[in-house]
C-alpha cells in the first residue's frame, strides 16, 4: 500500500488543486510507516504505477483512496477493541472521515464530465488492484505491479512474509483479516 500511496500522493501534490481539495490533509502514506515502525528506506518503492497522468485518471485513483478511508474506520474500530495500536492509517481522518468523503464526492461530481467520465470509471479498478495488499508478498505489497526494488540495506524478507505478517497479524487477531 505504501508503495502505491507515495507516488500517488506526489502526483496529487503536483496537481496544484485548490484549497477545497485539502490535499495536505489527504497525504497519509506516512501513517503506514508510523504503524509499522519503519522508515521509507526500509520499504520497496513502486516504479510501475497505474497511469496517473491525466486528471480523470487521478480522480479515479482518488475515488479509491478516499473511499478506503470509510472501510478503514471499520478496521480501526476492530483493532481498538482488540487493543492493537497499529491503526493510525486505518483511522482515516478520524471524525472528519465522513465529511471529507462528502466533500470529495461533491468535488468529483463537479469535475466529472461526459467527456472524462469513462476514464475516471476505468481508473477505479486499476487503482483498487494496485492498492490491494491481501495475499501479496512484501515486494508486491509495496509495489503491486511487481518490479519494485528493495532499497540497498533493506532487510531481506523470506518470501515477503515478515512485512505481511507484521502488517496483518493484528488484523487476524482482531478477526478482521484472513491473510
Amino acid at each position: 500500500m505504501y508503495g502505491f500511496l507515495t507516488p500517488y500522493e506526489a502526483r496529487l501534490r503536483q496537481q496544484n488543486l485548490g484549497p477545497e481539495w485539502e490535499t495536505d490533509t489527504r497525504q497519509r502514506a506516512h501513517l503506514i510507516l508510523d504503524d509499522l515502525q519503519l522508515t521509507a528506506s526500509q520499504v520497496a518503492t513502486c516504479p510501475d504505477m497505474p497511469p496517473l497522468g491525466t486528471w480523470p485518471q487521478l480522480l479515479g485513483a482518488m475515488y479509491v483512496v478516499e473511499g478506503s478511508t470509510l472501510g478503514g474506520q471499520v478496521i480501526a474500530r476492530q483493532l481498538a477493541k482488540s487493543n492493537i495500536p497499529m491503526r493510525s492509517y486505518f483511522s482515516g481522518y478520524a471524525e472528519r472521515t465522513g465529511p471529507l468523503w462528502k466533500v470529495f464526492c461533491q468535488l468529483l461530481t463537479q469535475e466529472a464530465t461526459p467527456e472524462n467520465e469513462a476514464e475516471i470509471v476505468q481508473q477505479r479498478p486499476r487503482a483498487a488492484a494496485a492498492a490491494r495488499p491481501a495475499g501479496r508478498s512484501a515486494r508486491t505489497m509495496a509495489c503491486p505491479h511487481g518490479g519494485g526494488q528493495a532499497p540497498r540495506g533493506a532487510p531481506r524478507l523470506r518470501g515477503g512474509q515478515a512485512v505481511v505478517q507484521a502488517h496483518y497479524a493484528p488484523l487476524r487477531r482482531a478477526g478482521v483479516a484472513r491473510v
